[in-house]
């Protein structure tokens, strides 16, 4: 099991954000960050999975793994041995289709990160802030300072930071 500590700078965004930075979300993912969010409509890109399960006579719960390849999509079902390709052009057309939704956009940009090195008492911690949550409680990040983390994270909590923990 891996975990991934990140600290982020939650910022609106503008003419300098670079397309890494801009992150889009269904719902703003912290209610601090309200004040950050922009409101936009982007074309989302989606699998059609009931086409492909159709024409390669499979289901859903059926399929294992996928793999996006240099050259095609391909996907492994608990019926067979071999992967199913697609090339990618055929993928594109013919099994994914466009939408056109509502999104909040923030600019968030990683200013610190620590891989694991967090200790029991910490994963209690981690636990109470939840997996790919963000949190500026800088209580907690005090705390968790005395449990692994690096004590940078601490010292960078200010206004529109977030802490995120990856596991």
């Amino acid at each position: 099991m891996g975990l991934d500590l990140f600290l982020y700078k939650a910022s609106k965004t503008n003419n300098e954000s670079t397309e890494n930075s801009i992150r889009s979300y269904d719902e703003i993912p912290h209610p601090d960050m309200k004040s950050l969010a922009k409101k936009v409509k982007k074309e989302n890109e989606y699998i059609d999975w009931d086409k492909i399960c159709k024409e390669f006579h499979t289901s859903e719960d059926k399929i294992l793994g996928t793999s996006f390849g240099k050259n095609d999509f391909s996907f492994i079902t608990n019926e067979g041995t071999e992967w199913i390709h697609i090339p990618n052009l055929q993928f594109n057309s013919q099994y994914c289709y466009k939408k056109m939704e509502t999104v909040f956009e923030i600019n968030i940009e990683e200013i610190k990160y620590q891989r694991k090195g967090i200790d029991e008492e910490g994963w209690k911690i981690l636990k109470e802030i939840g997996n790919c949550n963000y949190c500026n409680d800088k209580k907690l990040i005090k705390k968790l300072t005395c449990h692994g983390l690096d004590k940078e994270f601490y010292k960078l909590m200010d206004k529109d930071v977030y802490f995120l923990a990856w596991w």
